[in-house]
């Protein structure tokens, strides 16, 4: 992430770039030191070691976004795409799990492209997980506790 500050009326614009290609896929002036990023598209977005504290990512697209060292205090990440997000190990932590990218927060836990909150996936139905892909149940069935004792590990129990 590139920030440059303007001594007029103290600007500040943030300009985020593709991780592959540096292209900016998102740039953002304001008269704040606080960005709303609400909606905002960060496919594949490189916000290593981005300062986000605080950040209004509601219903974000980071896809594929590498948080790794983003400082995401307090940040809003509700109903935010989380779908292959490398996490800051903190806030967002993410794993892998055969063919599934798995990213979870204290609230909420993104297996492939769905997202819910911990207790709603704990009470799905093997029915409801049948359809949301043809390899879920399986998966589910034998990972589920694996994937639930590694975020209970993390945050120090589930709500």
């Amino acid at each position: 992430m590139t920030r440059a500050i303007t001594t007029e009326k103290e600007m500040a614009t943030i300009e985020i770039k593709n991780k592959r290609t540096r292209e900016i896929i998102f740039s953002y002036t304001k008269d704040e030191n606080n960005v709303d990023l609400n909606e905002a598209n960060l496919n594949e977005a490189n916000l290593n070691e981005a300062n986000l504290n605080e950040a209004n990512l509601h219903e974000a697209n980071l896809n594929e976004a590498n948080l790794y060292r983003a400082n995401l205090y307090r940040a809003n990440l509700y109903k935010a795409n989380l779908h292959g997000t490398i996490g800051n190990m903190r806030e967002v932590c993410s794993m892998q799990i055969e063919d599934f990218p798995i990213t979870f927060t204290k609230d909420v836990l993104q297996i492939g492209c769905k997202n819910y909150t911990h207790e709603q996936w704990r009470a799905f139905t093997d029915d409801e997980i049948f359809v949301m892909h043809g390899q879920a149940l399986p998966f589910w069935k034998k990972w589920k506790d694996h994937i639930f004792k590694t975020i209970e590990l993390k945050y120090g129990g589930l709500k």
